[in-house]
């Protein structure tokens, strides 16, 4: 572990300074700002923070304010308390650099709005601040220390000043703060699902530290072996450039045999070793391929961490092929104007894309809907268009004055106020939307199969699956259980699909610190890689979701794929061609009523099933149960 053995003296000389500033009659008032000691922290390494809030030449009144809103903190979890009342990321102390009377509060706001949430405020009292004058903030000691979180290349500590104590808050200049990764402990490979004989194959390497996060600074020598093929290559790994807007390591390989294949890579240095996802090999190249990526991320922009550039390089870092980020309500206000984000949004969406390599798709997360969390994916990368379907849902007045005694009826039309919104021609077919953890808040009356043509099954929070939960493997039930049994409406996947709706199934993170990838990703089916072709793809269901991993999933009945409808027939016929990223435990088929059939390949890596009953109508899913307790779901086919 890295160690920072000149903070305290470093500290303790800025005080001096500040001390020595604070009391020159001569030196000019400095400007407002807000100063961190140390500027520089390890991820996971617990070290006291100080944060000196400048009130600059006019200083601050009796009865004003300065704010450090909650998400400028890097470190993990919410605040929790005041001075001295102990649990994670606790404020120690707050002072006044002359001395004076100073209030501290915390002020605790949970809303929808994701303006914010626990911020901290002083509150200047018995004299005024002078000009030059500071507010200095204590997080941490040496009885009680913090450690910041997630690995971020900028980090900006949002500060403000509210002089005339009306709540309206300047926000003030930050000095970036860098939070590195810590050091190397676990290597990865990754590499696409199909390929063909003799074809050039990427596989992306990366490094993790202890807390999930890229090591950009990684630099080995490796040993790469390769399946098919005798002895070791050596490869070297170098840190990544800094100054390229996306970089990866990418190691190309080809195969001589059809087949399941691997690539390998060892450290010798650290011991650290991977293998990748399994990738089958054709005699020639699919014409549709599987291509990976997370649709559900947040940023700090919203409630997340890391900035859109750190998001974006950590994901094509980790070799996926696509990425949507999905900040509630596009952006919070202390990041500027709805105008303004959704520029940001945009822009930052057509920097980051690589055709053919990497899509960035533009999309938020919404909260028209009261008890709904609603993701729209849009097919254009344009500030305007979604501005103009923004103000739209905006002028529909899609909420009811309170969820808790609200009917269905309320609902229902709360929803066809919100899908009115959607029907005019430059919004036909996209943006598209789905809903997520609806186990935890869901009202089934708003979903519109035209419009609504996915759902979210897994995330970090847990499987929306099924209700009870004894179907679903521990290791995916997160904190769902409870927030199931909590008062409220929500549903299970297989609830809305036992209604008749006709929804395919995808996987998001929903991932908070900026790694992609981190719980779940989709898999979908096409054949070439645009944002066009992807989101084609997302309304033609053609994709499945996974807990993290990489598993190939084929499934078919009587020829139709994943997303499609069977007409008309006496018998089906189920097939299933499953490549595991790792032992599989059973493949289950799922329909109305529950599971209709299963197979246990006893730990293999590869297994098929085919399975036969009489037609009937209904929709059925394929399920993939891992002995890691991870899983697959299958998009339904619907049978008329």
């Amino acid at each position: 572990m890295r160690t920072h053995q000149l903070v305290s003296l470093q500290t303790a000389l800025v005080i001096l300074l500040s001390g020595l500033l604070a009391g020159c009659s001569t030196a000019p008032p400095e400007a407002e700002g807000v100063r961190v000691i140390p500027d520089e922290l390890v991820s996971g390494e617990p070290t006291p923070v100080k944060i000196y809030i400048s009130a600059g030449p006019e200083g601050i009144p009796v009865g004003g304010t300065a704010r450090i809103f909650h998400y400028s903190k890097p470190w993990f979890g919410f605040a929790r308390g005041l001075i001295n009342e102990g649990g994670d990321n606790t404020l120690v102390s707050a002072s006044r650099s002359d001395g004076g009377e100073l209030i501290t509060r915390m002020i605790q706001r949970d809303r929808i709005a994701f303006a914010g949430r626990s911020h901290f405020d002083f509150e200047i009292a018995g004299t005024p601040l002078p000009p030059g004058g500071k507010i200095l903030v204590d997080y941490g000691s040496e009885g009680h220390l913090i450690a910041a979180g997630r690995k971020q290349r900028e980090f900006l500590i949002e500060a403000g000043i509210d002089r005339d104590g009306d709540g309206s808050f300047q926000m003030i200049e930050a000095q970036p703060l860098r939070i590195l990764e810590n050091d190397p402990v676990k290597l990865r490979i990754v590499g696409p699902s199909q390929t063909a004989v003799g074809e050039p194959t990427d596989f992306v390497i990366f490094a993790e530290d202890h807390f999930g996060n890229l090591c950009e600074n990684y630099g080995a020598t490796l040993e790469v072996e390769t399946s098919g093929n005798e002895g070791a290559e050596d490869y070297a790994v170098h840190p990544l450039n800094q100054e390229k807007l996306l970089d990866r390591h990418a190691i190309t390989r080809s195969f001589s045999t059809t087949g399941i294949h691997t690539v390998s890579v060892r450290d010798p240095a650290t011991g650290m070793r991977a293998t990748s996802n399994p990738v089958v090999v054709t005699v020639k190249p699919a014409r549709e391929k599987i291509f990976w990526g997370d649709l559900h991320v947040h940023t700090a922009i919203s409630d997340g961490q890391g900035e859109l550039r750190d998001v974006y390089r950590d994901a094509y870092a980790r070799g996926h092929d696509f990425l949507a980020i999905t900040d509630h309500h596009f952006g919070r206000e202390l990041r500027g104007s709805l105008r303004e984000r959704l520029e940001i949004i945009a822009e930052n969406a057509k920097r980051y894309t690589v055709p053919g390599e990497f899509i960035a798709i533009p999309a938020g997360e919404t909260h028209f809907l009261k008890r709904t969390h609603m993701n729209l994916y849009f097919d254009k990368i344009d500030a305007n268009v979604m501005e103009r379907l923004v103000e739209r849902i905006k002028a529909a007045k899609t909420k009811v004055a309170k969820w808790k005694d609200a009917s269905s009826e309320e609902f229902r039309e709360a929803g066809d106020r919100y899908w009115e919104a959607f029907d005019t021609e430059e919004f036909k077919r996209f943006p598209l939307a789905f809903s997520h953890h609806t186990l935890w808040m869901g009202v089934k009356e708003y979903i519109h199969d035209e419009r609504q043509r996915l759902i979210e099954i897994y995330s970090f929070h847990g499987s929306s699956e099924v209700l009870p939960f004894d179907e679903t493997p521990p290791l995916l039930r997160g904190h769902l259980p409870q927030a199931a049994a909590r008062p409220g409406p929500k549903y299970s996947v297989r609830e809305v699909l036992d209604d008749g709706h006709h929804l395919g199934i995808v996987g998001g993170s929903d991932d908070h610190f900026g790694q992609a990838g981190s719980a779940a990703l989709t898999g979908v089916v096409m054949d070439n890689l645009s944002l066009s072709s992807l989101l084609e793809a997302l309304y033609k269901r053609h994709c499945y979701a996974v807990s993290g991993h990489r598993t190939i999933v084929d499934f078919s009945l009587n020829g139709k794929t994943m997303g499609q409808t069977l007409s008309a027939a006496r018998e089906l016929d189920f097939r299933a061609d499953v490549v595991a990223d790792g032992k599989i435990h059973a493949l289950q088929i799922i329909g109305k009523g529950g599971l209709l059939y299963e197979t246990h390949p006893n730990g293999a890596q590869q297994a098929s099933l085919a399975w036969s009953r009489k037609a009937s109508k209904g929709y059925y899913y394929l399920r993939v149960l891992l002995e890691s307790g991870n899983a697959a779901w299958s998009s339904p086919i619907w049978v008329d």
